[in-house]
């Protein structure tokens, strides 16, 4: 079971993949 505070991590690390 994924916790929101997981997901908004998990949010987090692709977006500043996406970024760079």
């Amino acid at each position: 079971m994924v916790s929101e505070l997981d997901k908004l991590i998990y949010i987090k690390k692709a977006l500043l993949q996406i970024s760079n």
